[in-house]
């Protein structure tokens, strides 16, 4: 197959799959699982040339879905809270305050659901 076609085709798969935010990796699982075939580097290539605007964007970390933690100074600074439902079919729900800065389990309650 032409290269010319392998960029058609990957172009109009890639609209139709996953449009212009999906990157090479999962637009590549993507079109194998479609039944096409193609290398990271031929499907990265193609994604640059039919959205470059989305490419830059992907390439700045648009998409980083991976916030930065927070952090805490000290003891009691911040309190995460937890809450856990599944025995909630007994009737049982559990509720937990995790310290930010030592992880450690400073409230606990068990309450009917």
């Amino acid at each position: 197959m032409k290269r010319e076609s392998w960029g058609a085709n990957i172009c109009a798969l890639a609209n139709d799959i996953g449009g212009p935010t999906y990157g090479k990796k999962i637009m590549s699982g993507s079109l194998a699982a479609a039944g096409v075939f193609a290398s990271e580097g031929r499907v990265g290539t193609v994604l640059r040339n039919i959205h470059p605007p989305y490419h830059k964007a992907r390439c700045q970390g648009a998409r980083n879905l991976n916030p930065v933690p927070y952090q805490a100074a000290y003891v009691g600074h911040k309190i995460h809270m937890d809450q856990n439902e599944k025995m909630v079919m007994f009737g049982v729900t559990h509720v937990l305050a995790i310290d930010g800065f030592s992880s450690k389990i400073v409230g606990e309650a068990t309450m009917p659901g």
